[in-house]
């Protein structure tokens, strides 16, 4: 073969060699974003049928009906009850409640979201966002006393989970809430009031805490957020709910 025809073959080859590469480069990039795509919907049907769930939750929690229940259909993934979050609650640094509140979390590849004491956290790729802050938390409420001037409620609502649920792979269930009141503490006694959560979404209470008094607090080490907040009155409600998957 004489130098031409090499030279031809050699650039046949490397004329080749472009466009295999080119064309497996077009081709990982088309399915990288056909991946992504597919992640996206996918994460986004799975949030908003936990927004629906935590609907249903909180129907059995403050909508009168204590007993509630929804279908959910799994494609793969798995459902579970997590006991990873504590509250303590303190007024003049003496503690008045604390215990284990719970999350139901639900996790599926790379990607998580939980429900955990009203709130709807999740956890994409090791990123960590809030979905819904607590509806019905702390709620200050200025009302005008007997000489004219404000004062503030401060209510508090802990939504503790018990249960043994752990679900995993294919099929429909039937999630069943039954909720009931756990206990109450009303006090009148102005003072001050130190909520704590210890919680793998701490930061996200952290943030959450800044939009209700500027007095709070973060800990790394233990995972804890702190706040501090003044009340005249002070209403704390603790509900516990009974978590349970009915195969359907």
């Amino acid at each position: 073969m004489n130098s031409k025809a090499v030279s031809e073959v050699v650039g046949y080859i490397f004329v080749f060699g472009i466009i295999l590469t080119a064309v497996t480069y077009a081709y990982l990039n088309v399915n990288h974003l056909v991946k992504e795509t597919t992640d996206k919907y996918r994460v986004e049907g799975i949030r908003e049928s936990f927004k629906r769930v935590q609907n249903v939750f909180f129907l059995s929690v403050y909508g009168g009906a204590p007993l509630q229940s929804i279908q959910v259909e799994f494609q793969g993934g798995h459902l579970y009850i997590e006991n990873k979050t504590t509250v303590r609650i303190e007024v003049e640094n003496s503690p008045i409640w604390e215990g284990d509140v719970r999350a139901l979390s639900y996790e599926l590849g790379d990607y998580k979201i939980v429900i955990e004491n009203g709130a709807i956290w999740e956890d994409f790729y090791g990123y960590k966002r809030t979905v819904m802050n607590p509806r019905i938390f702390v709620k200050k409420v200025e009302v005008p006393g007997a000489s004219g001037a404000n004062y503030t409620v401060v209510m508090v609502v802990v939504d503790r989970l018990v249960g043994d649920v752990s679900i995993a792979g294919y099929g429909s269930v039937n999630l069943v809430f039954n909720t009931s009141v756990e206990r109450v503490i009303y006090n009148t006694t102005p003072g001050y009031l130190n909520f704590s959560v210890s919680s793998p979404y701490y930061e996200k209470w952290y943030d959450f805490f800044q939009e209700l008094t500027g007095d709070v607090f973060r800990d790394p080490l233990t995972n804890t957020a702190r706040m501090t907040v003044q009340y005249q009155k002070l209403i704390v409600t603790v509900y516990e709910t009974e978590v349970r998957a009915v195969e359907v």
